[in-house]
């Protein structure tokens, strides 16, 4: 099971589990955070281990009954455009991340650093160009993690997630 940390932001967007006795610590944590790309919702998801990158864009409300479908299909193009996942691993990938538990936030402030700097980056590709959903997914195709990550010894997010991965 991966447990995704929401940010407040997002809290409003998608129904969260509150932390009680029943939460269960994973090993595998991600933080997601609702931006606004070209006037739709859209939801940026940040391992927490690797700070490798997903974006979902054009997400509504109706579409949340399948957000897990919609992630584990999001990241294993994300891989593939990354050149890390092989086509062996795919089905292993997919039943890693097919699970996932939406919970509040965990302030977990190097991460919620590297997202915030990564919108940044994202929002100002995208800034002057008439087509801005597209052009997010151009940017996260090609440069989301490839960005070197000081917090993490200037190596990047594709790296991080290669090493991580090659266990499975």
């Amino acid at each position: 099971m991966i447990n995704v940390f929401c940010t407040r932001k997002l809290e409003t967007f998608i129904k969260v589990k509150k932390k009680d006795e029943s939460f269960v610590e994973s090993s595998e944590s991600w933080i997601c955070h609702l931006i606004p790309i070209g006037g739709k919702k859209s939801l940026y998801f940040i391992d927490s281990k690797t700070l490798y990158s997903v974006l979902l864009i054009n997400v509504q409300k109706k579409d949340l009954q399948n957000i897990e479908q919609m992630f584990v299909s999001e990241i294993v193009n994300q891989l593939k455009n990354d050149g890390i996942l092989k086509p062996e691993k795919e089905l292993l990938v997919r039943n890693k991340y097919k699970s996932l538990t939406f919970n509040e936030t965990n302030n977990d402030q190097k991460t919620l650093g590297t997202l915030r700097d990564n919108i940044v980056h994202l929002k100002s590709y995208i800034y002057d160009k008439s087509n801005k959903q597209n052009s997010a997914r151009e940017f996260t195709k090609e440069s989301i993690n490839r960005i070197p990550l000081g917090s993490r010894k200037y190596s990047y997010a594709k790296e991080l997630m290669t090493e991580e991965l090659k266990d499975l």
